[in-house]
């Protein structure tokens, strides 16, 4: 899959699995964290087995997915089959259940999973081996930090205030539904005077946002500054989504005035999932997020930043 592609969401809707206890309840850790083939990537052991796998860090991801390959080589018999809801478009896939998933010092037993083939996130030759989800992320507060190469796990629902001392309440509020709960949303600012949510994707391949926000940029179809961009897929690969290409140097979250980048414009069902159809809305994908460090308080109650 090239780096075109758009934001991978999963929200399932037909499996609800019980939550389920770390091996280790006190542990705060960081694992290196790489950018490789355009995707932050870590380390991940399945099943006690020695080789290492490379899991693409997905904010976004309500499901944690393995390859068929590697499901096929850990021996793991599918228990039936999902609807995974995707930025583009949703598809039913194969769950099986991973014995044991090992990140670093953590641990998860007897986890859910997603199967998916992989190569549609291939980029020049990188190939992956599965998608660390939100379902895992989600339990801690964490630090995304590219510049520093590293993810880091820390088991409190607060970070420290005198480092993340700029934190925005997750735009969501308490109120999201509860397939909702737990995904990082904040409210930015774009230009002088429109409020725009973004949901915070370390799995998207580019940044995205919908026709609200382009409109409130003055922008149309008919705009000449746009440029008809290549089609977005999705993890359905029957599912393709038409989009246009522009620039933004306007988005600014608290006091970071966001540098100028690339961004697609679509309304993609997964603004629809999101309550977002009717409002400014967008996704903010590895482009931007690698930028600098980004903090993640437990369940995405706080998105933070370091000034």
């Amino acid at each position: 899959m090239s780096q075109y592609f758009a934001a991978f969401i999963f929200i399932t809707y037909v499996f609800f699995f019980p939550d389920l206890a770390f091996g280790d309840s006190e542990i705060s850790q960081s694992t290196p964290l790489h950018i490789e083939g355009g995707w932050a990537v870590v380390t991940v052991h399945l099943n006690k087995q020695p080789k290492p796998l490379r899991f693409i860090v997905d904010t976004a991801a309500g499901k944690t997915i393995i390859s068929n390959k590697i499901a096929e080589a850990l021996g793991l018999i599918p228990i039936g089959k999902d609807i995974v809801k995707g930025a583009v478009g949703a598809g039913d896939f194969q769950m099986a259940i991973v014995k044991f998933l090992e990140l670093g010092q953590i641990s998860r037993t007897e986890f859910p999973v997603v199967l998916t083939d992989m190569e549609m996130f291939t980029i020049d030759d990188v190939h992956y081996d599965g998608i660390l989800g939100n379902d895992i992320l989600r339990d801690y507060s964490y630090i995304f930090d590219v510049p520093a190469n590293q993810l880091v796990l820390i088991d409190t629902d607060q970070l420290d205030t005198k480092t993340w001392n700029t934190c925005l309440p997750n735009g969501g509020g308490s109120n999201v539904e509860d397939e909702l709960q737990g995904f990082a949303q904040v409210n930015l600012k774009l230009g002088k005077n429109t409020t725009i949510r973004a949901i915070i994707d370390t799995g998207a391949g580019r940044n995205i946002i919908n026709w609200a926000a382009a409109r409130a940029l003055n922008l149309s179809e008919k705009s000449t500054e746009l440029n008809v961009s290549k089609t977005l897929n999705g993890i359905n690969k029957n599912v393709e989504a038409k989009s246009f290409e522009t620039m933004i140097n306007n988005l600014t979250f608290s006091k970071w005035d966001i540098p100028k980048f690339k961004t697609s414009i679509s309304d993609l069902p997964v603004f629809e999932g999101f309550g977002l159809s009717n409002q400014p809305a967008a996704i903010l994908g590895i482009e931007v997020l690698k930028m600098r460090p980004i903090g993640i308080t437990r369940n995405a109650q706080s998105i933070c930043l370091m000034e």
